[in-house]
Order: structure tokens, then C-alpha cells, then sequence
């Protein structure tokens, strides 16, 4: 694991995560050591703790913008999350959909109103219950989607999937799920 190691700074800064992220990433790898590896890449593994601990202090990234940042494939994070989550006997609990549209109204340079507009959708899709079991960056990809044409300002899906690392489809599934669903009065 040492060439990953070496790396952590860089991959927390091309993730742009808060020093406390890698701290918690690296307590996971210390808890992960003393089970044996047989089959599992340690670059993957060291990566995995990266998103668990994102996970774990709500700190929204995908397992693409991981993967990117570390060079390690997608599918090889995704496994070998699935073995740090068996092994450690960890729960990590979903992305909050608000925290993932802070993180998307960010990354693409837009207004707070559009966040505090996008933000309110997601408030009546969970009153509603469209929230739950979907994908949290697909529901705040529409949520800024539908905030971004209540206030005219032009963005396309792609743009907002993009950021949000969903598809396009993702993105306008949900959106239309929140347009039937939704009184949009308030948009």
C-alpha cells in the first residue's frame, strides 16, 4: 500500500475533502490491516476507506470522482467496499440528498438561491416519500435541475449529470418522478 499511501494528499486534494476525511480514512485502513487481503487489490482497499469515510461524515462524492482521483477502477472501489463493509461489519448510511446539492451547487458555480430553490424540492420529494431508495446525487441533479428553470438560469442535464456523476437518464428519471408527484406551486 505504500505508493497509495503516498498518494492520500493527493487524492484528498483531487477530491477536495477536508483534512478530517483522510483522518477517518486512515483509521479504516489501520482497522482493515489484520485481515488478510487474498484476492483484494490494497490500492482498492485503501481507496474504499477513503469513500467510507466520506460516507461516514457525510461528505458526498461518488465512487467515479474516487476512482479518478486514485486511478483505481470503479469496479475495483465497489468491490473492495463490499469487502471492507464485510470484514469491519460496517453501516454506512446514505448521502443526504441536501448535502449532495450543496456539494453540486459548487462544483457548478451557481447561485445559493438555486441551492436553497433546489433544496426545497427535495424537502416536498421527501414529504412525499420520492427520496427514499433513490440514487442521491440523481434526485439533487433534478431537484437543481428544476430550481435552475424555476429561476431562468440555463444549465443542460449533462452539465448538472456530469457533476453529479449520474446519467442523464438518471437525472431526468427522477425529475419527471418529482414532476408528477410534486405541486410545483411553489417553484
Amino acid at each position: 500500500m505504500g505508493v497509495v499511501l503516498g498518494e492520500s494528499d493527493e487524492i484528498c486534494e483531487g477530491l477536495g475533502v477536508p483534512r478530517k476525511v483522510k483522518e477517518r480514512a486512515e483509521d479504516l485502513r489501520k482497522s482493515i490491516e489484520e485481515f488478510s487481503f487474498t484476492g483484494q487489490k490494497k490500492e482498492g482497499i485503501y481507496v474504499a476507506t477513503f469513500y467510507a469515510a466520506c460516507r461516514k461524515m457525510g461528505v458526498p462524492r461518488s465512487y467515479r470522482e474516487l476512482a479518478d482521483a486514485s486511478g483505481v477502477s470503479r469496479e475495483t472501489v465497489i468491490e473492495s467496499l463490499k469487502f471492507l463493509l464485510e470484514k469491519l461489519n460496517l453501516q454506512l448510511p446514505p448521502y443526504d440528498p441536501r448535502d449532495c446539492v450543496t456539494y453540486l451547487v459548487e462544483k457548478l458555480d451557481l447561485s445559493e438561491s438555486v441551492g436553497d430553490k433546489a433544496k426545497q424540492v427535495l424537502e416536498k420529494a421527501n414529504e412525499e416519500n420520492l427520496v427514499a431508495g433513490r440514487n442521491p446525487f440523481g434526485v439533487s441533479a433534478a431537484a437543481i435541475q428544476m430550481a435552475c428553470s424555476s429561476k431562468d438560469v440555463e444549465i443542460t442535464y449533462k452539465e448538472v449529470a456530469d457533476a453529479a456523476t449520474v446519467t442523464t437518464a438518471t437525472a431526468r428519471s427522477s425529475r419527471r418522478v418529482m414532476e408528477n408527484e410534486l405541486d410545483l406551486n411553489f417553484l
